[in-house]
């Protein structure tokens, strides 16, 4: 999968693509939501590894931008935060972090986000091999 890793601590973000680059994914990434945003609009993303904290838009801006966009709104994201699942909910004001395929605590468990970006590619699969 093609994977955009949305995530402004350098240490944080280099031992995410490691993994993910080892798992055979490809990666492009950005350390602001504004960049995270363009990237949506110009790489084939096929999903969002996505920190809700970022130094210039938030996770939720971020979140209701693809929202609203045709285009990207079907991508699926993976939240990653220092924030408890109910703290970013509370945080939301129209919610639209439940369309999150998964919440995860920072650092997040390795092989549960593996398994869950392999559920990811699986569903894509499906959906694409229906008529």
């Amino acid at each position: 999968m093609h994977i955009l890793v949305v995530e402004d601590e350098a240490g944080s973000r280099k031992a995410m693509e490691r993994v993910l680059l080892n798992a055979g994914h490809t990666v492009c990434w950005s350390a602001t939501g504004r960049g995270a945003l363009e990237l949506l609009r110009t790489e084939p993303i096929e999903l969002v590894l996505l920190d809700m904290m970022l130094p210039d838009i938030n996770g939720w801006e971020i979140t209701r931008s693809k929202l609203a966009n045709p285009k990207i709104a079907d991508i699926p994201v993976i939240i990653m935060s220092g924030l408890s699942s109910e703290e970013i909910r509370r945080h939301s004001e129209s919610n639209p972090v439940t369309s999150a395929f998964l919440i995860l605590s920072k650092p997040p468990n390795v092989q549960e986000l593996l398994k869950a970006i392999e559920h990811i590619a699986e569903l894509r699969d499906i959906s694409k091999n229906q008529p």
